[in-house]
């Protein structure tokens, strides 16, 4: 069975986990936390991201490919 990868950036954390469905139910046996506090750069700068929190967002990217590559999900 395939390994299934989702990610949610939410306001506090980029979320990433590694599903597998395993007996009618999924399982999530690796997950990955970024804590980019994005809801807090919002507040702070009149509703916009700024230009540093859209580049530290970014940067997470070539570190999640590594997660899902490792775990060999799609």
């Amino acid at each position: 069975m395939k390994n299934i990868a989702a990610i949610d950036i939410g306001s506090n954390a980029l979320r990433a986990v590694i599903a597998k469905a395993k007996n009618d139910k999924l399982e999530t046996p690796h997950t990955h936390r970024d804590p980019l506090r994005l809801g807090e750069a919002v507040f702070n700068q009149g509703g916009h991201l700024s230009e540093n929190k859209i580049r530290e967002t970014e940067a997470t990217f070539p570190t999640l490919l590594h997660f899902f590559s490792t775990h060999e999900a799609t």
